[in-house]
């Protein structure tokens, strides 16, 4: 199931957080703005930077990824 990245603001000081899911769980940030147009941009790189965490992280986090394989990882993120 796909649920859509939110971006809402809190009622009193005005200030945007993100709500995303990622890899089954809910992440709720605080974007520290209260200006859409720089809300809507921090949680695009949020988003982008939790999934790609997420992905690479998968393998080594079960125990499937190889020393050498996490090498190689590492040298293809740089």
């Amino acid at each position: 199931m796909l649920y859509p990245t939110e971006l809402r603001a809190q009622p009193l000081s005005g200030a945007y957080y993100g709500r995303l899911h990622v890899a089954g769980k809910l992440i709720r940030k605080s974007l520290k703005t209260d200006v859409l147009s720089v809300a809507r941009l921090r949680l695009t790189h949020l988003d982008k930077q939790r999934r790609q965490r997420a992905e690479s992280g998968d393998a080594a986090a079960r125990g499937g990824m190889t020393a050498e394989g996490w090498s190689r990882a590492q040298r293809k993120a740089e």
